[in-house]
C-alpha cells in the first residue's frame, strides 16, 4: 500500500543523511513520499511489444531504477515501433525482453 507514510523508513532515511551528509541531517525535512517498486524475476526491465497485442507495448518494471533506465527505454520503444526493432544498442538489458519467457519463475530467458 503506498498510501501510507513508513515512519521506521523515513527515520532511517533521516538518520543516513545525518550520518553521511552531516550539516544537512539537521535540515527539516518538509516532505515525504512513498512508492510502490516493481520488480521482475531477472532484474531486468520488461521493454518492448506486447505478445499477442499488436502495436501495445510495453517499459515497466525498472526495479526502483526507472528516472536512470527510462531514457534508454522510451529510445528502444521508439526503434521498434519506426523500424520494427530496436537497431541501437541503447541498453543491453532493454533489447527483445517482452517475452512470455520472462514472466514466468524460473525461467532462464535472457
Amino acid at each position: 500500500d503506498d498510501s501510507v507514510l513508513s515512519q521506521p523508513v523515513g527515520e532511517y532515511l533521516r538518520s543516513f543523511l545525518a550520518e553521511h551528509f552531516g550539516e544537512l541531517g539537521s535540515v527539516d525535512v518538509e516532505a515525504e513520499w512513498t512508492g510502490v517498486l516493481g520488480f521482475t524475476i531477472d532484474g531486468n526491465p520488461i521493454c518492448g511489444p506486447v505478445p499477442g497485442r499488436p502495436g501495445v507495448y510495453v517499459a515497466a518494471g525498472f526495479c526502483g531504477q526507472g528516472m536512470v533506465q527510462c531514457t534508454g527505454a522510451a529510445k528502444a520503444i521508439v526503434q521498434m515501433i519506426l523500424k520494427g526493432r530496436c537497431t541501437e544498442d541503447v541498453a543491453p538489458f532493454i533489447r527483445d525482453q517482452a517475452t512470455p519467457e520472462r514472466f514466468v519463475k524460473g525461467s532462464t530467458a535472457k
